[in-house]
């Protein structure tokens, strides 16, 4: 589930991207940072409610909030994606 949850990801912002390869931008989040595992809710469907701005990001997902700033080029990016890149770390909560 995990890697289709990915792929769908990627491709929603490979249609979305502002540069030229998306997984570039979606690298720091398409592998799980050395002895993490990305959480498994056991379900095949999960809420997440994001909201972002050129600013930052906030989300909620089972009840558990996240929320952080962009920094660098993504300062530049579109809103859209901005909103799509906003899952991956809420779900990593």
């Amino acid at each position: 589930r995990g890697d289709t949850t990915l792929l769908a990801l990627y491709e929603t912002a490979s249609a979305l991207a502002p540069w030229p390869d998306p997984k570039m931008g979606m690298a720091p989040w398409h592998v799980p940072a050395r002895g993490q595992t990305m959480r498994s809710y056991g379900q095949e469907h999960v809420i997440v409610n994001t909201d972002a701005s050129r600013m930052g990001w906030g989300a909620v997902c089972n009840g558990q909030a996240a929320s952080g700033s962009w920094t660098g080029p993504r300062l530049q990016w579109h809103i859209n994606c901005l909103e799509l890149l906003a899952v991956l770390p809420t779900l990593r909560r």
